[in-house]
């Protein structure tokens, strides 16, 4: 379906507008097992506390407070990932119903993204502890980011 918005000159443009149900418009429900459910409402909590709390104690013993934020939010956006995930896993496998299968979630390994995230940060950490230059530090955690995600993507399960 296209729709017709005018542009400032006078002259029409479209944009395309795409429905995943032609009937109803919406988007197609999935149901997710109730240890899923409350997992990633869990997760908002424990993700905040853990920004917080990586903020706080780095930029303590840092110094670096850009640094902590930049690796605190990296950490907390891990464990945002990681939990639903982890519940994810611990329902019965003829129960689960994968993460990727929600139509709005993209096709990336999802534990993965999260515990790389939450490693990358632990060690960026450390590397800004050994030597405290936070490009160095930032740097060191995207490498240990990529090595991570490729081999965690490799080893956890996907369903």
């Amino acid at each position: 379906m296209a729709l017709e918005s005018p542009k400032s000159d006078g002259e029409k443009r479209s944009r395309t507008v795409i429905r995943v149900d032609a009937k109803s418009g919406d988007m197609p429900e999935i149901e997710f097992s109730d240890p899923v459910k409350k997992a990633d409402q869990w997760a908002w909590v424990v993700s905040t506390l853990v920004t917080m709390a990586l903020f706080f104690i780095g930029a303590f013993f840092v110094g670096e407070v850009l640094f902590s934020a930049i690796v605190a939010a990296a950490a907390g956006i891990g464990v945002q990932f990681l939990l639903p995930y982890l519940a994810s896993m611990m329902v019965p496998a003829e129960e689960r119903v994968s993460i990727e299968d929600h139509p709005s979630a993209s096709n990336y390994h999802h534990g993965a993204v999260g515990a790389a995230l939450i490693i990358a940060s632990l060690s960026a950490f450390g590397v800004m502890f050994a030597r405290p230059d936070s490009n160095v530090g930032l740097w060191a955690g995207g490498i240990v980011f990529a090595v991570s995600y490729f081999a965690l993507s490799s080893i956890l399960p996907r369903r």
